[in-house]
């Protein structure tokens, strides 16, 4: 593996930093992140293990390879699925509402 197939795709934390005197809204930006890395372990889209025995999310950075073929599919280029997704409505209530990206991986799911 060369060194660009190992770039951060999503750093949270660092995401977050920019938020740090706008409490609300950088919890808002916290719970669609959550939804997002929550959503990419439960459909199998990731190749490392991202959350603890209770399901919280301990591991905020994504690289690249830590995407599958179909996470990247479903997360590359400016108008990606989940790049839609993350400026959505649906991203921002609470509970986030994932029914756009479930229906874009059914989408990726029945070109195979």
């Amino acid at each position: 593996m060369n060194s660009d197939e190992n770039y951060i795709v999503w750093d949270v934390d660092a995401i977050l930093q920019a938020y740090e005197n706008i409490p609300d809204m950088k919890e808002q930006v916290r719970r669609k992140y959550v939804a997002l890395l929550q959503f990419y372990e439960y459909h199998g889209l990731l190749n490392k293990k991202i959350s603890n025995e209770n399901g919280e999310i301990i591991d905020f950075i994504i690289k690249n390879h830590d995407r599958t073929p179909k996470g990247k599919l479903l997360s590359f280029g400016s108008k990606s699925p989940v790049r839609k997704w993350l400026s959505s409505k649906g991203s921002n209530s609470n509970p986030p509402n994932l029914k756009s990206l479930e229906k874009s991986l059914l989408e990726i799911n029945g070109d195979e």
